[in-house]
């Protein structure tokens, strides 16, 4: 009786869970057509670093590049839109910088998002400057989930020399990379964390993307 009763319990089972729907499939962002001036509002602000940061006159997109391929200014010749900021940390060594832009296609932005897997996890970047920086990739940034459609996150320790001296220096640097359908983002923290920034950035990103 008791193994009637337990084959019943586990045929129930069984059928009650192939029947349930599978959920439903996330809707892909569409590919959009945005300005620079669309772009401004889409970039973290002043507000969003708070006290203690000062932001930087005519800044540059971020030369940082995850195995010394992938970054920022990799792929931002592509794009039709940009828009660039950047803050420095009063009194400290702490910078931060967030470069939005618009490519083409979906199907760019998703490859851009796949030339990041595969990466070595250590690696030697030419500086423009004439030196080099020595990179050693620790993992993704802890307690940052997914923003975006797809992103990509690392924190990573680097050791740089300057092309003009012979002393280097040791920084952190927290990467990340996400994108809405075609708008790429990437949100680039030396020594500091980026986590809390790249929430507000997305945040602001998502309500200007129709």
């Amino acid at each position: 009786m008791r193994r009637a009763l337990f084959l019943s319990v586990v045929a129930s089972f069984v059928l009650s869970s192939c029947g349930k729907a599978a959920p439903p499939a996330p809707t892909p962002s569409p590919t959009v057509a945005l300005t620079a001036q669309d772009l401004t509002n889409g970039v973290l602000t002043a507000a969003d670093m708070g006290a203690g940061w000062t932001a930087v006159k005519d800044p540059q997109p971020d030369t940082f590049q995850i195995g010394g391929k992938v970054g920022t200014s990799t792929y931002i010749h592509d794009a039709g839109a940009t828009k660039t900021v950047s803050f420095t940390q009063d009194g400290a060594s702490g910078f931060v910088t967030n470069t939005v832009f618009v490519l083409p296609s979906v199907e760019n932005a998703q490859a851009v998002m796949s030339a990041h897997s595969g990466q070595p996890t250590t690696w030697r970047q030419a500086r423009t400057d004439g030196g080099y920086l020595d990179a050693k990739n620790a993992g993704p940034v802890t307690g940052l989930e997914q923003l975006g459609d797809d992103s990509y996150s690392a924190h990573v320790t680097v050791t740089i020399k300057p092309g003009n001296s012979t002393q280097t220096t040791k920084r952190t640097v927290e990467y990340v990379a996400y994108r809405i359908g075609n708008v790429m983002s990437f949100v680039v923290a030396q020594d500091v964390g980026v986590a809390a920034f790249a929430r507000r950035q997305e945040a602001r990103l998502a309500r200007v993307i129709p």
